[in-house]
């Protein structure tokens, strides 16, 4: 089957937290992965409210870049034909009968609503290799986070919903930071973010990944459905074969993809009812988030309805905060 790839550039540069979940080690190149985390602290308006460990590394730092390069390259040996078209609508003209594929992100001409991130690399910085850190500020939707990166490196970010200029609060939070406001500023970047929107199949194209919308938008993270998305995608298209249709390919694709559908539905509720509590209210629920979900919604990245209501039934406060 004949498959046009779009991509926004021929070079990797949207910045992120670059980190992956072991369940992935397998397709991840070792030469790739940075380091293996196993600690998780959360705080809110910088009071340390839960931390995790385990005895063995849960996500893995990879250099992203060369990992999407890796996979481009794959492709193109595959027979993918890679075009590098960003913001430009249209695509199904280029195959009487093929599929074409949409890896742009969000920069998809795919309606969508983003936020912006922005993203510090630091030297010199002193973090723990093995230990993510999330900063709450309940006066905004969004975190802070502090990554660590190559050896004496920092990756710090920030994103919220209505800051149009995170950076502004990024270089705020690092002054404040008590390990890393002495750290050098080795890369700054900025890059928008899919909180909704996107879709897996518009206008004869595929969308995988943010094209199609499958961020997981308490977190921010879109590695993990980006290569859950893709794997879904070649199972369906293996099933649809020459026989069927684009439509075809893409109701098995959407049947396949249901999964990350469902949990990035819940999460958008939880995100909307955040957003609509006022400052107070925010860090009252923050504070009052067992274990479970932290672990559900930060580590393990998937959240379905019914993870919420057991965990909230058993916290009478909890679920009248949520609902």
């Amino acid at each position: 089957m004949d498959v046009v790839l779009f991509e926004a550039r021929g070079r990797y540069f949207k910045p992120c937290g670059e980190v992956v979940p072991t369940s992935l080690s397998n397709i991840i190149p070792g030469r790739l992965v940075r380091t293996g985390i196993r600690r998780y602290r959360f705080y809110v308006d910088g009071e340390l409210v839960e931390e995790l460990s385990y005895s063995e590394p849960k996500w893995l730092i990879i250099d992203k870049a060369e990992m999407v390069h890796g996979f481009l390259a794959e492709a193109e040996e595959r027979g993918a034909r890679i075009l590098f078209r960003a913001l430009r609508p249209g695509g199904e003209e280029f195959l009487e009968g093929g599929v074409v594929v949409d890896a742009r992100g969000p920069y998809s001409p795919i309606p969508r609503r983003t936020i912006m991130l922005a993203r510090m690399i630091l030297e010199e910085a002193e973090v723990d290799g093995e230990t993510v850190e999330l900063w709450f500020d309940s006066k905004r939707v969004g975190f802070y986070w502090v990554f660590p990166h190559d050896e004496g490196a920092a990756n710090i970010g920030a994103g919220f919903i209505g800051e149009d200029h995170p950076h502004m609060l990024l270089e705020e939070f690092k002054a404040s930071h008590p390990l890393l406001s002495e750290a050098r500023v080795r890369d700054l970047r900025a890059a928008p973010l899919t909180i909704m929107g996107g879709s897996p199949y518009y206008k004869g194209m595929l969308a995988v990944g943010e094209a199609a919308g499958l961020v997981y938008p308490l977190t921010g993270e879109g590695i993990r459905p980006a290569i859950l998305s893709a794997q879904a995608l070649l199972q369906a298209l293996r099933r649809a074969g020459g026989r069927g249709s684009r439509e075809y390919a893409a109701q098995l694709y959407r049947d396949n993809v249901g999964r990350i559908v469902s949990d990035i539905r819940v999460q958008r509720a939880l995100l909307a009812r955040f957003k609509s509590l006022s400052s107070s209210g925010r860090r009252r629920l923050l504070k009052m988030l067992p274990r479970e979900l932290w672990e559900k919604i930060y580590v393990e990245g998937g959240l379905s309805l019914g993870d919420v209501v057991r965990t909230a039934g058993r916290k009478p406060s909890l679920l009248l905060a949520l609902i």
